[in-house]
């Protein structure tokens, strides 16, 4: 090495070369190594997706709460599998969830806000009233045909 010559990795004997960058050595105590140090350079940009944009914004707030991401599979009657990602986070503001659904055919993503989770939990509550509804109906014609009397009519004879 000449003078005036400033050693990178590429020149120092037994040191791994390090890609490529701009560098800076510091010397070090006489008789010591020399340290180099590898300018940060960004290789990624962030993130442009509406999904990992709001995912990234909610999780971590203050008063907020989320939950570890859940696969769940699901196999059609010819053994074709899609899996779903499941994460739901809650701020101030409600609830939100992260569906990512991946196939064969590739992936797609979907968030669901506070109020089409609202609309989903409402729809689920009035099917349930209607199948309870619907076999509370037909058990009571069936006990009807056998000649068993409603609970509440056996109660208003015994007071008499």
């Amino acid at each position: 090495m000449g003078a005036g010559h400033q050693p990178t990795p590429a020149t120092l004997p037994g040191l791994p070369r390090v890609g490529k960058g701009r560098f800076r050595t510091f010397p070090s105590e006489p008789g010591g190594a020399i340290m180099t140090e590898r300018e940060h350079k960004v290789t990624a940009a962030l993130p442009t997706d509406e999904f990992d944009r709001m995912l990234s914004r909610l999780v971590g707030l203050p008063n907020g709460a989320h939950t570890a991401p859940t696969v769940v599979q699901s196999m059609d009657f010819y053994g074709h599998t899609t899996s779903y990602m499941i994460q739901t986070v809650r701020t101030d503001e409600g609830v939100t969830t992260f569906v990512t659904q991946v196939n064969a055919n590739g992936y797609m993503r979907f968030i669901l806000p506070h109020g089409v989770l609202a609309a989903i939990d409402r729809q689920r509550a009035s099917i349930t009233h209607k199948v309870r509804s619907r076999h509370g109906k037909r058990i009571a014609e069936e006990r009807k045909a056998r000649g068993e009397e409603p609970g509440f009519m056996k109660a208003k004879r015994g007071r008499k």
